[in-house]
């Protein structure tokens, strides 16, 4: 009898489901403290805003730089000075720039998408020709399109660092080693022109005159400058691509969207 209840033991504990909530709060804690770590190195690190790595002489590379990874013996990469952060006044006419480009074309990739639509339905592909983009749907398009031109220019800006205003009046995004940033950071400061750019710009221009490095929040959060073309060494300069191939990689992204989105909001 014993033996019996013995076994019968062993057996609900073996079917009994095992206690998951410690393994949870314990990866909870561990997702927690690897986050808050995450944050600290980026408060204090080399994409703080006000607080830039070491400079980096003319001819030297940075430590830990892709050109050392490599082991090769010639720079890549170089320190921005803080003198060459551009103010408010160039950089709000080259967002100007961008916004009059972005209304010119606006018309004629809605106009594309309306042919697409009507097109469809000549085909009998979808249920109507007539795409109906007034009363309601006209403020989510208008909003959609905001998006779509933000996002291409900041492709325009990944690829080269320019935008289509920034082209016109010899203005670089770049980050703190003055290296193109990526599509993720160009991405966040461009989103960031939603807050920066309210009441004419009044929030980014107040931000810019506390940063010692002239930022926005986009530039903050992104951990980007603003510089003069020529405040890029011509050793990554050779590197990119042609300023036209920038702005024509990210007139395409913004036609693709806008076309996207007229035809389905109209459908």
């Amino acid at each position: 009898m014993t033996a019996l209840r013995d076994k019968s033991s062993r057996e609900t504990v073996a079917q009994r489901p095992p206690d998951l909530a410690p393994a949870l709060m314990d990866a909870v804690a561990l997702i927690f403290h690897g986050f808050r770590a995450r944050m600290v190195r980026i408060r204090h690190g080399a994409f703080a805003p006000g607080t830039p790595p070491p400079p980096v002489r003319p001819g030297e590379s940075r430590a830990g730089s892709r050109s050392e990874a490599s082991g090769g013996a010639a720079p890549e990469v170089f320190a921005i000075e803080r003198s060459q952060a551009q103010p408010y006044l160039p950089r709000a006419r080259a967002r100007a720039v961008d916004l009059g480009v972005a209304l010119l074309v606006a018309p004629i990739t809605v106009t594309v998408g309306v042919l697409v639509v009507r097109l469809l339905g000549a085909l009998q592909i979808v249920s109507t020709g007539r795409p109906a983009l007034l009363g309601p749907r006209s403020l989510v398009v208008a909003s959609l399109l905001l998006l779509s031109s933000l996002a291409a220019q900041a492709v325009s800006e990944a690829v080269a660092g320019v935008s289509p205003g920034k082209a016109a009046l010899g203005l670089r995004v770049v980050e703190w080693d003055s290296r193109v940033p990526s599509y993720a950071r160009t991405l966040v400061r461009n989103l960031a022109c939603l807050l920066d750019g309210l009441f004419l710009g009044a929030p980014a221009r107040d931000q810019m005159e506390r940063s010692p490095w002239r930022q926005r929040l986009g530039d903050q959060w992104a951990g980007t400058i603003v510089v003069p073309a020529w405040a890029v060494p011509s050793l990554v300069r050779v590197r990119l691509p042609p300023v036209w191939v920038a702005i024509a990689l990210g007139g395409a992204v913004r036609a693709g969207l806008d076309v996207a989105i007229v035809v389905a909001v109209a459908l």
